[in-house]
């Protein structure tokens, strides 16, 4: 089935929000490698417990 000119304006719509949302961060991360990816170390103590669970269990179910 072809795309109709509808799909293509979500499928543009989707990569432009995707695109604003990337410069957004890159602005906001101040250019530092360091900052955006680890927030400066200013990570609370619940959110760094529930990346690790969460990694956890996403190894876990992919060797079992």
């Amino acid at each position: 089935m072809p795309l109709t000119w509808i799909d293509w304006m979500v499928i543009g719509g989707y990569l432009l929000i995707n695109l604003a949302i990337g410069i957004y961060y890159r602005r906001r991360s101040g250019g530092n490698t360091e900052e955006f990816f680890v927030s400066g170390r200013n990570v609370s103590w619940w959110l760094a417990g529930t990346s690790m669970v969460d990694n956890f269990c996403r190894r876990y179910s992919a060797l079992c």
